[in-house]
């Protein structure tokens, strides 16, 4: 808020003029105003009239009060629209370009996982995925390596790195192709780096 700065009609040092004025009731009578619409800084009651510019200062021990007409009290209760804020639907093309966003994590993938429970299990996933798709891995001579169907709200996919036989795949490039009905299709080169499994249990 701003801040009005008034020339008091008692100017009796201390605040026993502004007690005196405030236990009064007579707000109207507060003295001359000279300055208004300020932030709070330094005060600066210097007269030019003499053609000369006099900074006086306040004398020390003054106190300078602030009242609002807006204060918090108890009781007060505020309340908030979010009407307009809601979630709403992607546009057509919005998803479209959500396409470039598939990805695969880790991608390459270098023997472990931040997703793996267990040294037999290998896990990667692909990421930003739309509620249906199917996924297609091929090795680089075209040979189809398994086919996957994502039928979920997830953002997430997981894949073990399995053949369509439940093999495990080996080491080297593939290419993924992820097929979404009605937007499109994305291509990602994915990389495999197998680890050699060491057993700990026997």
């Amino acid at each position: 808020d701003w801040i009005y700065w008034y020339a008091p009609v008692d100017e009796t040092p201390g605040e026993s003029g502004y007690q005196a004025w405030a236990a009064s009731g007579d707000y109207g009578n507060v003295g001359t105003h000279t300055f208004g619409r300020m932030v709070f800084v330094n005060w600066n009651g210097g007269t030019t009239a003499s053609g000369g510019f006099s900074d006086t200062m306040p004398e020390a021990g003054s106190v300078f009060r602030i009242n609002t007409t807006k204060p918090n009290q108890p009781g007060d209760t505020f309340s908030l629209s979010t009407a307009g804020l809601g979630a709403r639907a992607e546009t057509l093309e919005e998803q479209i370009a959500d396409l470039d966003e598939i990805g695969i994590s880790p991608n390459p993938y270098k023997g472990a996982s931040a997703y793996e429970v267990s040294q037999l299990v290998d896990q990667v996933r692909f990421t930003n995925m739309p509620n249906q798709a199917t996924i297609r891995v091929f090795s680089l001579n075209g040979t189809l390596i398994t086919t996957l169907e994502k039928n979920s709200s997830s953002k997430t996919f997981s894949w073990d790195l399995t053949t369509e036989e439940g093999l495990p795949i080996a080491s080297g490039m593939y290419l993924v192709h992820v097929d979404v009905p009605g937007l499109g299709e994305r291509i990602i080169k994915f990389g495999v780096i197998k680890k050699r499994v060491q057993l700990n249990t026997f």
